[in-house]
């Protein structure tokens, strides 16, 4: 069973694998800004430099989820050990030991599979950055502006990769001494919800990135787009949330339960808000794009994506109730 332990440990640092890629796809495209414009590189640097150490962050959350398992969970693991060493054998072979023997076997799983919602984020940031930086080389006067877009959505994408982090240590800290016979089922479930947030991740991160083109291409329509891309954020992010809060209530809610062997479909149900929080990110990216082109039609061209990301939002809707009335009722 200790290999269910490291193997949870190892799932939570692969988060890194989004920043990773993010921080070198950042910084190829930041080099060929400088080179397209070497007297922009302390800007294009500038920008590069707060990007990656945003993207940075999500790894490092999975850093930290991954210790905690090793460190916190190895003891808890060994006290169950104990516990199903002394089980007689014919308690052993009647299958009467309950699956709390395994409990912290499967917290690791669990609080893996949670923290690696920031694979999405850690992508997302350094896609944005790449092309801040591009932006910065073709509009050097607009840094000022295209900084602010990046903070703003890599800070929203980044949130994602909070609330995976959050589930993680909450299945660690608040599930290894629950007395319920189904934690197992309750973390693994709890991690399955806040994947969601992967799509909003991705989502932002490509809002973002064209974003940052358009104020290069129209600095004097920054405020029109920053507007655009605020609402497409906000909406892809609250697909997130819902994962978020699904997991929250697995963790609450369901360890009191006579039976809580539904957590994992609860989690499962969630995941509809993944296609949702990607498909919001590209039609803000676009709606972007099209500011940029035809500044007079932002009114017009914000209600089109406001219907249309309420439309897509619905379908990560759904999922949420679902995923609540299998943990309210079943």
């Amino acid at each position: 069973m200790l290999t269910l332990l490291a193997i949870g440990a190892g799932i939570a640092v692969f988060t890194g694998l989004g920043a990773g890629i993010g921080i070198g796809y950042a910084t190829s495209k930041a080099s060929e800004a400088v080179a397209r414009q070497p007297e922009a590189d302390g800007k294009i640097s500038k920008l590069l430099l707060l990007g990656s150490a945003l993207a940075e962050a999500t790894a490092i959350y999975g850093f930290v989820v991954g210790l905690l398992i090793i460190l916190l969970l190895k003891d808890s693991s060994a006290t169950a050990s104990v516990v199903n060493k002394s089980a007689s054998v014919a308690e052993m072979l009647q299958n009467t030991v309950s699956l709390t023997t395994v409990s912290p076997y499967a917290l690791a799983v669990g609080a893996g599979v949670a923290v690696l919602t920031g694979i999405g984020a850690g992508a997302g940031i350094g896609i944005a950055t790449a092309k801040a930086c591009e932006s910065v080389a073709k509009c050097p006067d607009a840094d000022g502006k295209i900084s602010k877009l990046l903070l703003l959505g890599s800070a929203l994408a980044e949130a994602t990769a909070i609330y995976g982090f959050v589930v993680g240590l909450l299945i660690i800290l608040l599930l290894q001494n629950s007395p319920s016979q189904y934690v197992a089922d309750i973390s693994i479930g709890a991690g399955i919800a806040v994947l969601t947030g992967v799509g909003a991740g991705i989502g932002i991160g490509l809002a973002t990135a064209k974003s940052c083109e358009a104020v290069s291409r129209q600095p004097e329509a920054d405020g029109k787009i920053s507007k655009l891309l605020l609402l497409g954020s906000a909406l892809a992010e609250a697909t997130a949330i819902y994962g978020f809060v699904v997991a929250l209530l697995i963790i609450l809610l369901l360890p009191d339960k006579s039976d809580a062997s539904s957590a994992i479909g609860a989690g499962v149900a969630v995941l509809t808000g993944i296609g949702a929080g990607a498909g919001i990110g590209i039609a803000t990216s676009k709606a972007a794009q099209s500011v940029a082109r035809q500044p007079e039609a932002d009114n017009k061209i914000s209600k089109l994506l406001l219907l249309g990301s309420a439309l897509a939002e619905a379908t990560a809707i759904y999922g949420f109730v679902v995923g609540l009335l299998i943990i309210l009722l079943f």
